[in-house]
């Protein structure tokens, strides 16, 4: 017996201190590490994408890329956004866009922080050591928490226009501004020789706008455009 006594104490030593031996996981990197490592992956597909270009020839997809970032980061763009029915095909909302339509769910920081917390030795689970703890973190108005997807922009007056429930409905963004045909949707011309689809004067009143955001640096997204601007006088 007392053998044994001495055998479960010999047991319950060994547990403790192979419960208690420090295990680490492996910490998340820092934020400005991840920042400077994801500019580097970048900077490293590009270099890729010119090599390939230079390689093979002229590159379609890194064209289209390039492309589209310019425009869309165009401060002085104006766009019009369409909603369509995905069942009857017909226009239910349609605004214009000075800038670009964004989504409501993007953030300026990140969404997540880390905390390295040490863990209690148990005869529980067998684990002791330190964790990295993941938390939400709080957004600058104080708040926390997902909210419900949607986009948002900014017209010529400066207001603010915010949509959800975007799923109902297909959205089209498009460069020049049209009048459908008993209102549905027919993009299969060039849309210069559609005759009475384009609006020659809301395409100009857009050049006006672009024109004066371009001539006031200062100028920024939801302040509105002066009226003298729009009409053209």
């Amino acid at each position: 017996m007392k053998n044994l006594r001495c055998l479960f104490f010999f047991l319950i030593v060994v547990i403790l201190f192979s419960g208690c031996a420090p295990t680490y996981a492996p910490p998340p990197p820092r934020e400005d590490e991840g920042v400077k490592k994801q500019q580097e992956m970048t900077s490293d597909a590009a270099e890729l994408a010119r090599e390939a270009a230079t390689k093979y020839g002229f590159t379609v997809e890194v064209e289209n890329l390039l492309e589209r970032i310019i425009r869309t980061n165009d401060p002085a763009r104006v766009e019009w956004v369409y909603f369509v029915s995905p069942y009857t095909g017909e226009i239910i909302f349609k605004a214009t866009v000075v800038g670009k339509v964004t989504s409501t769910t993007k953030r300026l920081d990140a969404p997540e922080s880390y905390e390295l917390a040490e863990v209690p030795c148990t005869l529980t689970n067998g684990y002791c050591g330190y964790v990295w703890l993941v938390f939400e973190r709080v957004g600058p108005d104080g708040s926390y928490g997902e909210s419900t997807p949607g986009i948002f922009w900014f017209d010529t007056a400066g207001l603010m226009h915010q949509v959800r429930g975007i799923e109902s409905a297909l959205i089209f963004e498009l460069e020049r501004p049209y009048t459908f045909t008993d209102n549905r949707v027919d993009l299969t011309d060039d849309i210069r020789l559609q005759q009475n689809l384009f609006d020659q004067g809301a395409y100009d009143q857009a050049l006006r706008v672009r024109e004066y955001i371009q001539s006031h640096p200062e100028w920024r997204p939801g302040e509105l455009i002066p009226l003298e601007v729009m009409t053209g006088q």
